[in-house]
């Protein structure tokens, strides 16, 4: 590996990714742009992945999920002691510090925001004991009472841009939290979702 020869690239090679990024102006860019998580090595706070039916091992079955932090789990957004508060404003630091190699302006202001938005986003989110309950992440429904539950969020753009095709059914591992993040995707302002990604 050339470190030198790597480091004097700086982000360039990532140039067409953020291009990508800029041009998001819809909801429907922002959900394709969410799709495309996985293959542009981006964030999303609503992942789609595939994996054996636990109940029926014989097939596989299409999941969602919901996530989209950048620390661990959302106990160091939420919890107070100074530990936390250390790590929160650590991590701020680092997020102003990517901004600042991407070449955006107000890195501080913008990394304040992606933080506020992070933050948004574990709040509805499951604590880690509960999310390794197999009975409560097991939550299968057809792919049109998905859309018929969560209507403000387009699945099936996201399915198309990540090169899934749509299937009949889905497991909703965190039901509880997909609600409330969503209307944090749908509340938060464009800019701000092109700052996080």
């Amino acid at each position: 590996l050339d470190q030198a020869a790597r480091d004097a690239k700086g982000v360039e090679p990532l140039r067409p990714i953020l291009d990508g990024i800029a041009k998001i102006q819809t909801k429907g860019d922002l959900y394709s742009a969410f799709g495309r998580a996985d293959i542009e090595g981006t964030r999303s706070p609503v992942g789609v992945g595939l994996d054996l039916d636990r109940k029926d091992p014989d097939a596989y079955l299409a999941t969602i999920v919901v996530g989209g932090l950048g620390l661990p789990d959302k106990g160091y957004y939420t919890k107070t002691e100074d530990r936390y508060v250390k790590i929160r404003a650590a991590y701020l630091d680092h997020i102003e510090k990517m901004l600042g190699f991407a070449g955006v302006k107000d890195a501080h202001a913008r990394a304040e925001r992606i933080l506020a938005l992070e933050t948004a986003l574990a709040a509805p989110q499951w604590e880690r004991a509960e999310k390794r309950n197999r009975d409560k992440t097991y939550n299968v429904v057809s792919f049109e009472e998905l859309q018929k539950q969560y209507p403000d969020y387009d699945f099936a753009a996201h399915f198309k841009a990540q090169g899934m095709p749509l299937p009949a059914k889905v497991n909703v591992m965190f039901p509880s939290a997909m609600a409330p993040v969503l209307k944090v995707i749908n509340d938060t302002p464009l800019e701000t979702w092109r700052d996080y990604l």
